[in-house]
């Protein structure tokens, strides 16, 4: 033997050593590699294990096969490679300690995926507690399957919102009592595809509950029950869950991704709202940006150095307002950092009341359908007209007819 462990080579007669005809056979190094069967050995760097396993665990998009609180430890032939050959040259030295470091990397993984769930679960379950339920299930529309319709409903409340924001009182208005809901948005989400009508907040129809009609914004004041049954009975329209923001969570989310990019064709403003464009191209808005972006009423666009007030007044502040849903939704299903969802999270429990029917589960399956969401946007047909000299907009047939079937 020779002081490396290895056999010496000798003659045919078994005389004197003598120089070998080729390089002692020992482990192979990076200088001289050699071609094996498996490409993954015991004496291979122990970084290649790492880089194969863990990209796959993170991608995995199926549910667990079994509880994911378990795991199993992979026997011998199921390790990369197999177990080490006994016979071939350089494998004897280290096949314990090898295997050792495969099975601790196998538990790592298991451990760290298990630790993870866990506090996502139950980050989820003290968010979902921390959200206002309201009690309207009694007025609510018993799911049938197939499909769920969601009342999305932004309000106008002064409740929460900073006295530091920049267009406070210019987008809310000073002395403004009460509570309107300034965004009104039935969202559908099924297997036969997701889709979203926004209704126009001047829509002139019956208010439930009362003896006559005012705009459909109105209605929130008799409470969220009121507001829900009169899109059901005025429009025909079954509502299977409620979910109300406020403005101040509205800025608060928009925070919480750092901004909201939004192209814009041409320079724009709203000197009521505080919207100031000076360029066309992308921007990201901030809160207080975004707010006045959202909440203008005199949208007015730059072209070729001439002022272009929007003609459409509400109608095309819907326009923007899906426009910039769309942007949020983006924006908030691309988030990966776990310290920005918990931003997020703390945003919308804070600022958002949901009704006593929508369960932890059912709150993260929405989730989950949101972060992936891409609604086709179906249009209301309307008309305006007047009502006792205020300008408001009626239902316009056939085509209105047509676009509330889809939600039925």
């Amino acid at each position: 033997m020779d002081d490396r462990g290895g056999r010496a080579p000798t003659d045919d007669a078994g005389g004197s050593v003598r120089p070998p005809p080729r390089p002692n056979p020992r482990p192979r190094s990076a200088a001289t590699p050699k071609p094996t069967p498996s490409r993954s050995t015991p004496s291979e760097p122990a970084s290649v294990a790492p880089r194969a396993v863990v990209p796959k665990r993170q991608r995995s998009a199926g549910p667990p096969a079994s509880d994911p609180r378990s795991f199993e430890v992979p026997s011998p032939d199921e390790l990369p490679g197999g177990l080490p050959n006994a016979d071939e040259p350089g494998t004897q030295a280290q096949p314990r300690k090898t295997r050792r470091r495969v099975v601790q990397v196998v538990i790592g993984l298991a451990l760290f995926g298990v630790v993870i769930m866990a506090a996502t679960l139950g980050y989820a379950w003290k968010t979902y507690n921390k959200i206002e339920k309201i009690p309207v299930a009694a007025v609510l529309t018993p799911e049938k399957g197939g499909g769920a319709n969601y009342l999305i409903v932004g309000t106008d409340s002064r409740e929460g919102l900073a006295d530091d924001v920049e267009n406070r009182d210019v987008v809310i208005g000073e002395g403004v009592a009460g509570e309107r809901s300034d965004t009104i948005v039935l969202m559908r989400v099924g297997r036969d595809g997701n889709r979203m009508l926004p209704i126009p907040r001047d829509l002139w129809v019956p208010i439930a509950g009362t003896a006559g009609s005012q705009r459909i914004n109105t209605a929130i004041q008799g409470g969220p029950a009121r507001l829900i049954q009169t899109v059901q009975q005025s429009l025909d329209l079954p509502v299977n869950h409620y979910v109300q923001i406020d403005f101040a969570g509205f800025l608060d989310l928009v925070d919480a991704v750092g901004g909201v990019e939004i192209d814009f064709d041409a320079p724009a403003f709203d000197d009521k709202s505080g919207l100031n464009i000076t360029t066309p191209g992308v921007h990201k808005l901030d809160k207080d940006m975004a707010l006045a972006y959202v909440r203008s009423r005199a949208y007015t666009r730059v072209v070729n150095g001439k002022n272009v007030v929007d003609p459409t007044a509400d109608l095309g502040r819907i326009q923007r307002q899906q426009t910039f849903l769309r942007a949020v939704m983006s924006e908030v299903g691309s988030v990966r950092n776990p310290l920005t969802l918990a931003k997020i999270g703390d945003a919308v429990a804070s600022n958002m009341k949901v009704d006593d029917a929508l369960g932890f589960r059912d709150s993260i399956g929405l989730a989950r359908k949101l972060a992936r969401l891409d609604p086709e946007s179906v249009d209301l047909p309307v008309t305006p007209t007047l009502k006792s000299g205020n300008d408001v907009l009626l239902l316009k047939q056939p085509g209105a007819t047509t676009s509330l079937g889809r939600f039925r």
